[in-house]
């Protein structure tokens, strides 16, 4: 009479007690040197190219009227002055916190931008209450020619700094960073223009003067946001470096206990315990880079990289080398609990082991043994559960003589008592239909019959010697 009885073995507790969470190796001190290296370089040829975009702007400036000169001017040298402090703040907090980080890149235009917006307020200020004192000119009749002579000029000029102001908008990268702004104000440009020939100066005064204005903040948006976007091209770029050599770093790794001593001085391949999943995080981070470097990315997506991808990732790269160790970890103690079920059934009821493999010759799968005893055979095997800390422990009894249901409750109840001691929480014992045989010797088709000590070298309470 066969038949085969199942319980499920949880070795959670004994992880919870022993096992830590690895400590994830960081890149290697020449990548994180190489990686600051390319980010210098970047920002090097950077500032080398704004440099002749810096004057050849300045030449452009020369051309506005005094008042939009020198204003335009100040702000050329306060952006110059921003970039620098900037990239300083950024070199300084080369691999600090995320959220530093995203601050100092996000907050470092905050304050130019005010500043900048409240003295654009008062020149626009002064400059109406000069419009308002040469409409008040038109009161006399003998002003009125003079009135209409002013206004045309002033509004001419107001023109001229506008295109002038275009011009400078048109050399940035303004359809990636304030896409379709600049088109409204053409058409608004137009229309002052159109308004001025047709000898309606004094109405355009006021547009020509806001266009103007508009088309100068657009530029400083603009630039202040393509040094953003700069920043933080050149900070993603380099934590995906750091990070891509923190995966090459985990290509190894120990299983430590809580005290930080490793368990076992082999070292395991953290790419194969984590079924290629260290291979697959490499990919990602290859994508990444990819999509930053040569994709173009907008402002906001390169935030949401820096803030959420690259944690991400990070995170990800923990997770991948723990489901590794605890592969590891738990590869071993089904090992030994195969070792004990095999002692109680050797030492108790006299079976002798024939085989013990690792089904498949794949450490990271059931290991079965077959002991034989006057014809009669049991197939033990230990399969992982659905939780890396599970384990469910099955006997199949292929008797060629006839045992009773009792004898084969005993053998199981002798190995429950035997894991129970060492410390393996159980589950209720289950009895399964008679096995196919057939099935069950297709368990030991392994590709290699390995030793009872199997590689990873983790030993556990359900060792034998644990």
């Amino acid at each position: 009479m066969s038949g085969w009885k199942e319980v499920k073995a949880s070795m959670r507790a004994w992880f919870d007690q022993h096992i830590v969470s690895p400590i994830v190796a960081e890149a290697e001190s020449q990548v994180i040197e190489r990686a600051r290296e390319e980010t210098q370089r970047r920002l090097d040829e950077e500032r080398q190219r704004q440099e002749a975009a810096r004057q050849a702007d300045l030449r452009r400036i020369e051309s506005l009227s005094d008042e939009m000169r020198g204003l335009e001017q100040r702000t050329a040298r306060r952006l110059e002055e921003h970039d620098r402090q900037t990239a300083q703040r950024l070199s300084e907090l080369s691999g600090a916190l995320r959220s530093e980080l995203l601050a100092a890149v996000a907050d470092s235009g905050q304050a130019l931008r005010t500043e900048l917006a409240e003295e654009r307020r008062q020149r626009m200020a002064e400059a109406e209450r000069l419009a308002a004192t040469v409409e008040g000119l038109a009161d006399t009749v003998g002003g009125l020619a003079d009135t209409a002579r002013r206004a045309e000029e002033e509004a001419r000029q107001w023109l001229r700094d506008a295109m002038t102001e275009r011009a400078r908008v048109a050399d940035l990268p303004h359809e990636k960073f304030a896409r379709g702004r600049l088109i409204a104000l053409d058409q608004r440009l137009a229309a002052v223009g159109a308004d001025i020939d047709k000898g309606f100066a004094q109405a355009a005064l006021g547009p020509a003067r806001d266009v103007a204005a508009e088309l100068s903040e657009l530029r400083l948006d603009v630039e202040l946001r393509r040094q953003d976007w700069t920043r933080l091209q050149t900070a993603a770029i380099e934590r995906l470096a750091v990070l891509d050599g923190s995966i090459q770093a985990n290509a190894r790794a120990f299983v430590l206990d809580r005290s930080g001593e490793k368990l076992a001085e082999v070292q395991f391949d953290v790419d194969r315990w984590s079924d290629g999943g260290l291979a697959r995080l490499r990919e990602k981070v290859a994508a990444v880079v990819t999509r930053v470097d040569g994709g173009e990315p907008d402002l906001d997506e390169l935030r949401r990289i820096v803030a959420d991808e690259v944690p991400e990732l990070e995170g990800e790269l923990a997770s991948v080398v723990a489901e590794a160790q605890q592969r590891v970890v738990a590869s071993q103690l089904r090992a030994n609990i195969a070792d004990l079920v095999t002692e109680v059934l050797e030492d108790r009821f006299a079976y002798q082991t024939q085989r013990w493999e690792y089904r498949g010759g794949d450490e990271a799968q059931a290991v079965v043994a077959l002991l034989e005893l006057g014809g009669n055979e049991i197939v033990v095997e230990v399969a992982p559960g659905q939780d890396y800390a599970d384990n469910q422990v099955r006997l199949y009894s292929l008797d060629a003589t006839t045992a009773s249901r009792e004898r084969r409750n005993d053998r199981m109840a002798e190995v429950a008592r035997e894991l129970s001691e060492r410390g393996v929480d159980l589950g209720g014992v289950q009895e399964r239909p008679e096995p196919d045989r057939a099935a069950v010797l297709a368990l030991l088709d392994a590709a290699a019959v390995r030793e009872r000590a199997p590689a990873p070298g983790v030993r556990g309470p359900a060792g034998t010697g644990g």
